[in-house]
Formats: C-alpha cells, structure tokens, sequence
C-alpha cells in the first residue's frame, strides 16, 4: 500500500469561506491542524542486521504543543515468494512532561530488544509519530517513512567489502586524476619559461 507521509493538513483558507461558514465566526488560520516533523536521520533506507541499533534524529513542531513521539513499524515478511506485511506497532520514544511547540529529539532504537523475532530477509518499515496536546481531539503526525533491510551477518560482511572496493577504486581514480592535472600544470609552467 502507499507509505504513510507527513500528515499536512490544510484549513479551508480565510478568504474563501464555505456558505456555512460565511456568517461564522472564522478561527485563526492555521499552518497545520496535527504535528509533524522529518526524520533528519537516517536520511536514507538502510540494510543491516539483527544487531542493528538506529540512531534516529526527529524534530517536530505543532500549535497546541507536542506531547509524545513513537516509532511506529511494521514488518515485512516472505512466505512462499510472496511479502506478507505484519500489522502495524509501536514503540515509544519519549513523552514530554513540558509540552513545547517545537522538539528536536535523538533517540537510539535497539530494533533487536524491541523485536526479537527480527530474522535475515525481514524488512522493517518504521517511521515516528508524534501527538498533540489539543483537548479536544488530539492530533497526530508521521513522518516519511523509511525501510531497513535485514540481511545475515555473512551478506553484510560482502556487502561491506563490496562499498569499501568501490570507495577505494573512486580514491585511486582521484589520486590518478590529480596526478594527470599536476602533471599538466608542470607542462604549462615549462612553456612559459
């Protein structure tokens, strides 16, 4: 299904009042009636194992104050060469006894603790969500959601050595590149004497 994105939700605009609404008492215009806020890091899908512990980086901002953020995963599995996705938990980060307007957070998952069944070929789609301290009818926000790729220890230890050849063979081809332009500023400095 669609992943789930930061929820913005916009109020109908001041100037373009229903017919309801038009003799009713408008409220202030809002940027967003739920909190939400990015995952500033990881700023990318990840593949990892078991043992992997996320250092996540979060910020998050809202009118009414937020009160709580959670990460909310679901995992994906294959039975018979076909994914099954498990239904959706949570796991929760911090509640804030001060409530602020806005909150910028660190928070390290140890995905093996709080999901021991974890195995290789898995995929955990998480993102966090953050409430609200409206009375009322408290709001939520997600953020963008991210995926991480669990593999045996065995494929991320070929999966390590395979990113350091190519980070050594990028390193080769700029020391070669410098090489060549040294060598030409030599050939120009010559000419000119």
């Amino acid at each position: 299904g669609p992943e789930p994105a930061i929820e913005m939700l916009e109020p109908p605009s001041a100037s373009e009042p229903s017919a309801e609404e038009s003799t009713a008492e408008q409220p202030p215009a809002r940027t967003r009636l739920g909190p939400a806020g990015p995952v500033l890091s990881p700023v990318a899908d990840e593949t990892v194992t078991t043992r992997k512990a996320v250092d996540l980086d979060f910020q998050a901002d809202d009118d009414y104050g937020v009160t709580a953020a959670r990460i909310v995963y679901k995992i994906q599995t294959w039975q018979d060469q076909q994914k099954v996705e498990g239904e959706e938990k949570e796991f929760p980060i911090v509640t804030f006894t001060n409530v602020q307007t806005e909150v910028k957070e660190s928070f390290r998952w140890d995905v093996r603790t709080s999901i021991p069944e974890l195995k290789a070929g898995d995929e955990v789609v998480y993102g966090i969500e953050v409430g609200d301290n409206r009375a009322d009818s408290p709001g939520k926000g997600r953020s963008a959601v991210r995926r991480l790729k669990v593999v045996s220890d065995e494929d991320y230890d070929k999966l390590v050595a395979e990113r350091r050849k190519e980070l050594l063979d990028k390193i080769k081809d700029i020391y070669q590149q410098e090489g060549k332009a040294a060598e030409a500023v030599k050939d120009l400095s010559k000419k000119k004497e």
